[in-house]
Order: C-alpha cells, then sequence, then structure tokens
C-alpha cells in the first residue's frame, strides 16, 4: 500500500494554504480490481442498497464505481467509491454522482 494521501489544492497543499498543520489521513487505496474484502465494506456501509436507486440489491447484483468519476481526475480510493446496479451504472457513465442524483430526482419532481 502506498502512503499517506495529501489534499493537493491550487497553491499548495491545505496545510499551507490555511496556515496551519493538517492531519495526513491516509485511506486504501483502490487500485486494478477491488478486493471482496473492500466491497463486502461498501456493501454493508451503503445497508445494502444501490447508491443510486436505493433498492436492495444482493453484493453480486452491485458493481464497483466511482462518485467522482477517475476521467474528471476523482481520487482512486474508497472515499470516492461506491456500489451501483449494473443499470444505475450505465446510466451514471461518467457524471459526477451528486449532479447524476440531482438531475435523476429532478425529473421525477
Amino acid at each position: 500500500m502506498e502512503g499517506p494521501v495529501r489534499l493537493e489544492i491550487r497553491g499548495g497543499t491545505l496545510d499551507t494554504v490555511i496556515g496551519m498543520e493538517a492531519p495526513v489521513v491516509s485511506y486504501p487505496r483502490l487500485e486494478g480490481a477491488v478486493t471482496k474484502s473492500a466491497k463486502q465494506i461498501l456493501y454493508e456501509m451503503q445497508d445494502r442498497r444501490c447508491n443510486a436507486c436505493f433498492d436492495y440489491k444482493t453484493l453480486d447484483q452491485l458493481t464497483y464505481d466511482h462518485r467522482v468519476p477517475k476521467s474528471k481526475y476523482g481520487p482512486k480510493d474508497i472515499v470516492n467509491a461506491e456500489l451501483m446496479c449494473a443499470p444505475c451504472n450505465r446510466e451514471k457513465d461518467d457524471k459526477d454522482m451528486a449532479l447524476f442524483l440531482w438531475k435523476r430526482w429532478k425529473a421525477v419532481a
């Protein structure tokens, strides 16, 4: 596993921008295939639901996704990870999760 991940901000790291030492938070990196244990952790954190349609699913019915897509420079760690069912994952494509949900629920209202 790599070392801690530092939050980079234009003009420096977080501690140089706010003028104080920021704690370095280390998250597991998700390189390559998602391990069974990482997927199980996400599954339990999401209450066994798809993170988009909120339907209950089995672990095998859910696929790994990035909240902020890699194509939009989303980090490759577990804080940017979520599980979605295949239809929702295809519909989301490379959109940011917040934008995707906002457009989806705006269309319903």
